[in-house]
């Protein structure tokens, strides 16, 4: 039976570049993952506002969990202590993402006009992000746009963006409860 799966992307600020900050967490980086699906990785983040911070000699990180059924609560919090060990901090900018995918989002493509709008509008309600995070998440032109608050990927793969991020599990585990309640609801 094909089971609903998800995942995490966490972006960060960070004095070391992707690939270092990896070698401290002991955990692969975009260039050296072998299947990105299944393990975590550490890799850039290169949005407009890293490119101002990278000038103050700092890096823009995203944390990326492997493929998940079961929240990675153990290993996701592992890693958010040791990011903070590591003087990594967010921004206002910086976003917590989920993906999801598998059958219950199969049909979204096709009922994606009305449907998929207000399960991003009431996500973009709950989630109210900061309002220098809000530009990488309200558009509804496209879903396949970044700057949507759910963004269509591929087949029954989505992405939703409208969560500010934070070095906090119990905050990021909330988050995606709040999440899963809204994008489990019928209504």
């Amino acid at each position: 039976m094909m089971m609903d799966t998800f995942g995490i992307e966490l972006e960060a600020v960070s004095s070391y570049m992707a690939h270092e900050m990896a070698d401290f967490l002991e955990i692969s980086h975009e260039d050296n993952a072998y299947d990105p699906y299944k393990q975590w990785i550490l890799k850039p983040e290169y949005q407009k506002e890293t490119k101002t911070v990278c000038r103050m000699e700092k890096f823009g990180i995203e944390l990326i969990s492997p493929q998940f059924v079961v929240f990675p609560e153990d290993s996701l919090g592992e890693y958010i202590d040791q990011l903070s060990a590591n003087d990594c901090y967010v921004n206002k900018t910086c976003g917590l993402h989920f993906h999801f995918s598998g059958p219950s989002f199969s049909d979204w493509f096709n009922r994606k006009d009305v449907y998929v709008k207000f399960k991003a509008l009431r996500l973009l309600q709950l989630a109210n992000p900061h309002p220098q995070r809000v530009k990488f998440c309200r558009d509804f032109k496209s879903f396949h746009d970044k700057t949507c608050a759910i963004r269509h990927i591929s087949e029954d793969h989505w992405e939703c963006r409208v969560f500010n991020a934070e070095l906090n599990l119990k905050y990021i585990i909330q988050k995606f409860e709040t999440m899963r309640r809204v994008l489990y609801d019928s209504k």
